[in-house]
């Protein structure tokens, strides 16, 4: 039984289509549909999992940006108030910074998944035959 992706195993199917009478290519359609409905559940499950991934990264990212901005009232407050000295307030505002770097590559990291994860939806077919293309032992079987 021959492995192909979605996309060849339709084109196939369209080329039988072409000499064989609709019941006798009745069996090979619903094996095809088969495939069809499993490439697309493995992606909506791969999108459920992703999503809740980049829900609570972009969580960690609101509660480390809200850190960040408390920190640099304090600091800012503090300053003004001459409670720190020109070194303390140095070393605060550099791990302010850093602090504030850290969640905007977190964000960027989530915008980027969120954006992969459009993809899928968009075409969840085509999201599983490009994995299918790079794991070719992951393919679905098919008897035509």
């Amino acid at each position: 039984m021959p492995q192909r992706t979605i996309q060849e195993a339709r084109q196939h199917l369209d080329g039988l289509a072409e000499v064989m009478s609709p019941k006798a290519l009745s069996p090979f359609q619903a094996e095809f549909d088969g495939a069809q409905t499993a490439a697309v559940d493995m992606a909506t499950r791969h999108m459920d999992t992703t999503f809740a991934a980049v829900a609570a990264l972009s969580d960690r990212v609101d509660d480390q940006v809200r850190d960040v901005r408390t920190g640099y009232a304090r600091l800012i407050d503090e300053g003004q108030a001459g409670r720190i000295t020109a070194r303390e307030f140095n070393e605060r505002f550099t791990k302010l910074r850093q602090q504030q770097r850290d969640a905007e590559r977190r964000a960027t990291e989530a915008a980027r998944t969120a954006e992969r994860l459009e993809a899928v939806e968009l075409d969840p077919e085509g999201w599983a035959d490009s994995l299918y293309q790079r794991f070719p032992l992951t393919r679905p079987h098919f008897s035509f």
